[in-house]
């Protein structure tokens, strides 16, 4: 995900997450990568982390409101795919999605080939494998 950010100079994002099993593990892994230097000539800055708490579209309308009034304009998602779903269509109607926002989802969002189904997401998402495969294998080697 943060290769990604690099690879089109995206210095500034925000990470969403729901409260999936290891959405902890994941803040931390980017915040660990970013602070050792994920890329020594690319400086990443993390603008708003947002863990959401509600479980549909009406509560993360309100959950979302502070960071869709904030500057960011790219985010790192990281929940499951059903909940993912409703966070797109509460990010659709706060109006954080299309032309001037690229999400990006986790692997935990994108799932497998064969169970992908796109039409519940936007034009333009984004979907990568999971950067906590990545922190593991590095520190476990």
């Amino acid at each position: 995900m943060l290769s990604i950010l690099r690879r089109y100079s995206w210095h500034t994002f925000s990470v969403v997450t729901s409260q999936i099993g290891g959405y902890d593990d994941f803040i931390r892994a980017v915040r660990d990568l970013i602070q050792r230097g994920f890329s020594k000539d690319f400086k990443l800055d993390i603008l708003n982390i947002l863990t959401l708490k509600s479980s549909d579209k009406k509560g993360y309308v309100n959950e979302l409101e502070d960071v869709a009034n904030s500057e960011a304009r790219i985010f790192l998602l990281f929940s499951t795919r059903m909940e993912a779903q409703e966070i797109m269509k509460a990010a659709k109607e706060l109006g954080i999605t299309g032309k001037q926002y690229v999400w990006i989802a986790s692997q935990s969002v994108v799932g497998t080939g064969i169970e992908a189904k796109v039409e519940h997401f936007p034009t333009g998402m984004l979907g990568k494998e999971s950067l906590l495969q990545y922190f593991f294998l590095k520190n476990n080697t």
